[in-house]
């Protein structure tokens, strides 16, 4: 039942923020951070339970929802949802708390889509049940679209509108795709049923089993993104609220990385195989064009943006690799991708506090006019260049080590990326904190102490993973020894 409890949770305080706003907005915003904090406890939880149990699933439940479909409220906890869940948990904390200050009006409802979101992103990671997966797939789109509507900046309708037409495409076609699926698997077997462990034994030929996996694929890339599937991001990440992105950034596109990670290569293993060179090929594509475009921005979320279009091809690689090094390497380069991210997300939102825009041009040096932002902002982007010591160096080091090892050529190429990477970091650094003083209407705005304490907390996280990655790797080594050895066999 815990698990039931774990997804409902994130819903009821959602309903509950809404309701407090009547009476006091100061309980909408305890209410919303009550709600968090008890997710953070089980979360804590669940990650000492891992520890003691032998199983690939830590924790199972499973009860009928549909049984004339074989639709079944399935959920389940293994390795990787778990580091999942709680990276989840933990930036979208990091979301409610930087929205104290942002976040003005109707504020119940704010805190109602937000957690919301984080309920059906935490129902996609633990949802075993294809119908289900979808379900929480298409939900969390609604209220995300409302905080960018409501919530966001200049041009906010149409950028709502835009983000909407490109999940709903991807959701229209991973419903297609999952129904295919799902039929194939009737008509060989005669039975109607949308469970994940059922469906990965589905006798399928290799030319429907590809276009399926296909299907899965385009779906995924959509939201992961990848060039050329990419628009949508740097328009959201420009015209949502200052902190808003953290949810978007830290969390809503790493389900698509899940969703290939559990189901792409599991379902189809033979399929997965023979289109990685393809998938690599499209991973590159985006290193470079994700690194060239955010070398062009003059706003600090665009080039962010663009920045994790570039890292998000490295994921792509690492998980068509097919192989337990590059499969590690992805899951900390999600985790530690994340955090520098969700770092630099913030640290751009408390620039625009004191300076009022996000343009570069109207920067510029700031190093001694900010305080210790400068010197959390140099760690922060440090550890997105992947410095040793990092978690991202452990990410990347791993992704390319393993790939290397089947090929070669690909991780020579998506190294070069790198170096784009280094130009446009530097780049960032350099406009916003070095040369001439050009903006005189700087607000002296101290950090408060919970400010530092959170980005001290997330530099931390970063550098603990990259002299120590193991606690890290024994969470997810059963859940990826499981996937590498089903594509093994296709070698």
């Amino acid at each position: 039942m815990i698990l039931l409890w774990f997804l409902l949770i994130p819903f009821i305080g959602g309903l509950f923020s809404l309701s407090l706003e009547k009476i006091n907005i100061k309980y909408t915003r305890i209410s919303a951070i009550i709600t968090m904090l008890i997710l953070l406890f089980l979360s804590i939880y669940l990650y000492f339970l891992n520890i003691n149990t032998k199983s690939i699933w830590i924790l199972q439940y499973r009860t009928i929802w549909i049984e004339r479909f074989g639709i079944y409220i399935n959920l389940a906890l293994d390795g990787i949802s778990l580091i999942m869940v709680l990276l989840t948990v933990f930036l979208g904390l990091l979301a409610v708390i930087f929205s104290f200050k942002e976040i003005n009006k109707c504020i119940g409802l704010f805190y109602f889509n937000l957690l919301w979101i984080l309920g059906s992103i935490i129902g996609v990671f633990i949802a075993i049940d294809l119908f289900l997966f979808l379900f929480f797939w298409e939900i969390m789109i609604f209220p995300m679209y409302f905080i960018i509507f409501l919530w966001g900046n200049s041009y906010k309708e149409k950028i709502a509108i835009k983000f909407f037409i490109y999940t709903q495409i991807s959701g229209l076609l991973l419903l297609i795709t999952i129904l295919t699926l799902v039929v194939s698997n009737y008509y060989v077997t005669g039975k109607m049923i949308f469970d994940y462990q059922s469906l990965l034994n589905t006798p399928i030929g290799n030319k429907l089993g590809f276009i399926i996996m296909l299907g899965f694929f385009i779906s995924f890339a959509i939201k992961l993104p990848i060039s050329p599937l990419h628009s949508w991001l740097p328009d959201v990440m420009a015209k949502n609220p200052k902190y808003g992105s953290l949810d978007l950034i830290g969390i809503l596109i790493k389900t698509a990385a899940y969703g290939l990670l559990r189901y792409n290569l599991c379902l189809f293993p033979k399929q997965a195989i023979e289109f990685a060179p393809f998938a690599m090929i499209i991973g590159i594509i985006s290193i470079y064009y994700g690194a060239i475009l955010a070398l062009a921005q003059i706003n600090i979320k665009r080039l962010l943006a663009y920045s994790s279009i570039s890292h998000m091809g490295y994921l792509l690689i690492a998980i068509y690799s097919n192989n337990i090094l590059s499969l590690q390497g992805a899951i900390m380069f999600i985790i530690s991708n994340s955090l520098s991210s969700a770092g630099l997300i913030i640290i751009s939102g408390l620039i625009y506090e004191r300076v009022n825009t996000f343009d570069m041009r109207f920067m510029g040096g700031l190093f001694g006019k900010l305080g210790a932002i400068p010197g959390f902002a140099l760690a922060l982007t440090i550890a997105s260049l992947g410095i040793p010591g990092t978690g991202n160096f452990i990410g990347e080091f791993f992704i390319l080590l393993g790939n290397f090892k089947r090929y070669p050529i690909i991780t020579i190429f998506s190294s070069g990326g790198l170096i784009l990477t280094a130009i446009y970091s530097l780049k960032l650094i350099h406009k916003v904190y070095y040369g001439k003083t050009k903006n005189k209407n700087i607000k002296n705005i101290f950090l408060s102490l919970s400010e530092v304490n959170i980005l001290s907390i997330i530099i931390l996280l970063i550098f603990l993973f990259g002299f120590y990655p193991q606690i890290i790797f024994d969470i997810s080594i059963k859940s990826i020894t499981k996937i590498a050895q089903k594509t093994m066999f296709f070698y």
